[in-house]
């Protein structure tokens, strides 16, 4: 797993990720983080996916080997 940077990944409870059928799109839910393993209510967010800087994200790892 990669942290997807500040823009989606947060102190609360990221789930459920999903892109949208054209791509443009990212979708997932969220829900504050409560004492005890508890969450607060669960809502759904999106943002566009050129936001997301997804080449970048990955840039540094080009050179990891992946184990089979």
């Amino acid at each position: 797993a990669v942290s997807i940077s500040d823009k989606i990944n947060t102190k609360d409870h990221e789930s459920f990720p999903r892109f949208s059928k054209d791509g443009k799109y990212f979708f997932f839910s969220k829900a504050e983080s409560l004492p005890d393993y508890e969450y607060g209510n669960w809502d759904i967010y999106f943002i566009e996916t050129q936001y997301l800087e997804l080449d970048n994200l990955f840039e540094d790892k080009k050179n990891i080997p992946f184990y089979q």
